[in-house]
């Protein structure tokens, strides 16, 4: 037992050595930040890349007019680059607005419902791959305002990388406490831990909002997985498994009004998560990715300190015979790192108001955490009128069931739950639910099957006889002989082609959404499906 406590005392003090030199090399790189950043600000480059700019927008009419406004008057040739701006089921006059303003190709989707940012930029990115003059992809969110020079700065990155993200900065003063203490911790974020790390050439984490990649990287990928938090984190960590660095550029600069910034990190239990399954490839990989992942576990300096002053208590109630657990090993180890910490203050260009605010962080990370325990969770909840703690989007789509000759106008709900995807048949009164998919394909295929089990029954009136047996068929283009499903880069496969002529007008090949319909239809057949090729 004395073995099993040394062995873990021992492991627990190279977890905290390794992070508290990995802090302090932050520190001392700290130093050279503006040197860094005014190299990369006035670096020239006579090449000038084709760069498309995408934007998703959802109901952001006002954000998105001032974004193109900005994006018109770019100091960069106007040859060299294209705008796109994804309209996802915009209810407002973003539309008209944008037409009138000019200067953006506009990609409308979800007519009916919303498809979601992933899902809409992958349908986009499937039409532009082929173009061979593009270089790079930037993207933006909606809500983003930027400088006439952020062109520029762009291109100035991909001079030496072929992933970047951008830095965001608040436009207005904070007001609240909260709003301070977060200001405060993002200009240290990014003066010194996301600058520190891309001096040192490691890899950042993608940031939707501001990132920009190469197109031979999204070919080689294959995909962009833009959903949530933790999918920009997972997607980082692959981007860095096939040693493409995602490189942050303090120069490439998005601002933000304050009421929309909130610091995003993906979930702990995520994180361990992907932790747990890179183990086995941790050794068989490059530097970059092995240092990513480890970094996945990086405590932030007060987490450090407390771990090391819960070292020190138990060295001393275990009384360990061991030379190197010893109070002096824990009074050094707590030196070096606050000594670190407060170098890297004077170098993160933070005010002393705002240094006092960064101090106050562990006490909003510590109340994020606690927000998030289940009793205090549902006692929040209840507070905020929300009748369940699943996150929840609902998207509905009109559909036709065909029993027979007989044609029934139904529905079906997508409902989005916590990243998975459950389908809701309605037809008046009556509802049925599938189980939680992966797939929004996986989901419509089974409430397809769980339709076709329910057989019907004509009976003449007469002789009381059944004249008639069949099966329920739901009438959409997934369920039909003329479609083909498209792998498109994302998880849930949402679109195919359609091979019908009289559609087509010849042989070209239309792209349809799972759950469209047409004159045309005719069900398919029962057929085998290699789900191997879709992307897990």
């Amino acid at each position: 037992m004395d073995f099993i406590i040394k062995l873990a005392l021992l492991l627990f003090l190279a977890y905290i050595t390794v992070f508290t030199i990995y802090f302090v090399l932050l520190a001392i790189v700290s130093k050279k930040r503006r040197q860094f950043v005014r190299n990369g600000r006035y670096s020239t480059s006579n090449y000038f890349n084709n760069l498309v700019v995408v934007i998703y927008a959802h109901n952001v009419e006002k954000n998105v007019v001032s974004l193109l406004e900005t994006l018109k008057k770019q100091e960069y040739p106007k040859e060299n680059y294209k705008t796109y701006i994804i309209l996802d089921n915009c209810s407002d006059n973003s539309s008209n607005v944008l037409e009138m303003v000019g200067g953006a190709n506009i990609f409308r989707v979800g007519d009916s419902y919303t498809v979601g940012k992933d899902e809409s930029i992958s349908m986009l990115l499937d039409r532009l791959l082929s173009f061979k003059n593009i270089d790079a992809y930037v993207f933006l969110g909606a809500n983003r305002a930027i400088g006439t020079d952020f062109l520029s700065s762009v291109n100035q990155g991909l001079m030496c990388h072929d992933v970047l993200v951008g830095t965001t900065v608040l436009k207005e003063e904070p007001k609240t406490l909260k709003e301070n203490v977060m200001s405060a911790y993002n200009t240290y974020e990014n003066n010194i831990i996301n600058t520190s790390r891309s001096m040192l050439g490691l890899s950042s984490m993608i940031n939707s909002d501001c990132c920009v990649i190469k197109q031979n990287v999204i070919e080689k990928v294959q995909c962009i997985d833009f959903k949530d938090i933790n999918s920009e984190l997972k997607y980082s960590l692959m981007l860095s498994k096939l040693n493409y660095k995602t490189s942050f550029d303090p120069n490439i600069v998005t601002y933000l009004d304050r009421v929309d910034y909130e610091v995003k990190k993906a979930s702990f239990s995520y994180r361990i998560s992907l932790l747990k399954n890179s183990l086995s490839i941790l050794l068989k990989s490059g530097f970059l990715f092995d240092e990513y992942v480890l970094s996945l576990v990086q405590p932030g300096v007060p987490a450090l300190t407390a771990l090391i002053l819960f070292l020190g208590w138990a060295v001393f109630v275990t009384n360990q015979g061991i030379k190197i657990l010893n109070p002096n090993t824990v009074l050094i180890l707590s030196a070096v790192l606050i000594i670190s910490f407060l170098y890297s203050l004077l170098n993160s260009n933070l005010k002393v108001k705002e240094m006092a605010y960064l101090l106050l962080y562990p006490i909003y990370s510590l109340g994020r955490l606690l927000r998030k325990a289940p009793v205090i969770k549902q006692i929040c909840d209840i507070k905020e009128n929300i009748n369940h703690r699943k996150h929840i989007e609902k998207h509905s789509i009109p559909v036709v069931v065909s029993a027979g000759d007989k044609k029934m106008d139904c529905k079906i709900d997508l409902m989005e739950e916590n990243g998975m995807i459950r389908a809701v048949f309605s037809f008046k009164n009556k509802k049925q639910a599938t189980d939680l998919h992966l797939r929004v394909y996986d989901a419509i295929k089974s409430i397809s099957n769980m339709l076709a089990d329910k057989e019907y029954e004509i009976v003449d009136p007469e002789t009381k006889e059944i004249v008639e047996k069949g099966k329920f068929d739901l009438q959409i283009c997934q369920n039909c002989k003329y479609f083909t499903s498209k792998i498109d880069g994302t998880i849930n496969v949402i679109k195919g082609t359609c091979s019908c002529e009289s559609v087509n007008d010849g042989d070209l090949e239309r792209l349809v959404m799972l759950w469209q319909r047409c004159e045309n239809y005719i069900p398919a057949k029962e057929k085998i499906i290699d789900m191997r090729k879709f992307r897990r």
